[in-house]
């Protein structure tokens, strides 16, 4: 399925989202394989929203779940309530970082701009963290002590470690593309022709029961020589990157309040 025909089922699909939920998508992006560049030709679509519900809703003594997920394959729909992704956008969480940095816009470009602000004060240590805990969980549930490692949980791994290594060259956001995070980073060359190779390989071929057949070791000593330079990596970015607070509440609640339709205003004149 092409990304166009794709389009015109996943926007069909977030109408229904919205009636069934009661809510208002604000914007929608694609995620995942798709938007790194590694997509095989049965990836599925990772869509991502941000969606907004009505204001009395907002007020309630009842707590309003906050996420939604659906999957519906080859679609999964993953949404986060506009409360919880502010939230975590103003901690630098790479995922709401990376929904706003996306260049596969479904619904709401234009509404993304508002968000902008956090990209311009990026945590640079926590984005660090994120790619090195992706890389340490899936290098532990993936491929220490397996013995099918197959081609796409190296991936999982090896983006981790090269959007890790990128935050920590240049002190800033990785690329979205991986392979472009690939030829920045200062790594062996053999490590580069390998990840080159797989990703490639992932592109062109179906991966579900497909292992690595050539040798893996040089990526393998790769993985375990950079989980040993956490404390280093971490005394270098305390040495030499300053790291931002984050903004203040008063700055994001007029944001929220217009977003959602609220007059703040009002609650001044009536004080």
């Amino acid at each position: 399925m092409d990304i166009e025909e794709a389009k015109i089922q996943i926007l069909n699909e977030i109408k229904k989202i919205e009636h069934q939920y009661q809510i208002t998508v604000i914007f929608a992006v694609e995620s995942g394989s798709r938007l790194w560049g590694i997509e095989s030709r049965d990836s599925d679509f990772d869509i991502r929203f941000v969606y907004k519900r009505r204001i009395i809703d907002y007020l309630s003594l009842q707590k309003m779940k906050d996420s939604i997920n659906i999957m519906m394959d080859p679609f999964d729909y993953a949404g986060w309530d506009l409360v919880k992704f502010m939230n975590l956008a103003n901690k630098s969480n790479p995922s709401a970082l990376e929904w706003l940095k996306a260049d596969i816009t479904y619904i709401g470009e234009e509404n993304r701009e508002q968000f902008r602000l956090f990209l311009n004060n990026v945590n640079i240590k926590n984005i660090y963290h994120h790619y090195r805990s992706i890389a340490h969980s899936n290098y532990t549930k993936y491929l220490k002590d397996k013995k099918k490692k197959t081609i796409k949980k190296y991936l999982y791994v090896m983006r981790g470690i090269i959007n890790a290594l990128y935050v920590l060259k240049f002190n800033q956001l990785p690329p979205q593309k991986l392979y472009t995070a690939i030829s920045k980073v200062d790594i062996n060359n053999n490590v580069k022709t390998m990840l080159y190779e797989i990703i490639n390989t992932k592109i062109t071929g179906t991966l579900e029961e497909e292992s690595i057949t050539s040798d893996t070791e040089i990526l393998d000593s790769f993985i375990l020589e950079f989980m040993m330079k956490q404390e280093d990596h971490l005394n270098y970015i305390q040495t030499n990157y300053s790291i931002k607070p984050q903004l203040p509440t008063k700055q994001l609640n007029p944001i929220f309040f217009k977003e959602i339709g609220f007059n703040h205003q009002f609650i001044h004149k009536s004080k």
